[in-house]
């Protein structure tokens, strides 16, 4: 999904906003972590962060063993409405 992002929007945010990375890897992990490093500077030290695992790709476990480790300043966010329904369930 890399290559559909528009990282310019991320100079744009603004109160209220908040950011999401979908991780199904490390590299995505990596990916987003540059991503913050480039940046940060451009949104304020409040903007919430989102760091969600790719259901059934990442261990959510693992995820949050990557985010402490680098002492990141983001939370992790589980799918719920994958994990409370079928996952194949649609309009939940």
């Amino acid at each position: 999904m890399e290559a559909r992002n528009d990282r310019e929007n991320l100079k744009k945010l603004g109160p209220g906003d908040e950011l999401k990375f979908v991780i199904g890897n490390r590299m995505d992990f990596e990916y987003a972590k540059g991503v913050l490093d480039e940046f940060r500077k451009y949104f304020s030290a409040k903007t919430p962060v989102h760091f969600s695992p790719v259901f059934g790709e990442l261990e959510p476990k693992l995820l949050a063993q990557w985010i402490l480790e680098e002492r990141l300043e983001v939370r992790l966010q589980l799918p719920l409405h994958k994990i409370l329904w079928d996952p194949n369930q649609r309009g939940v």
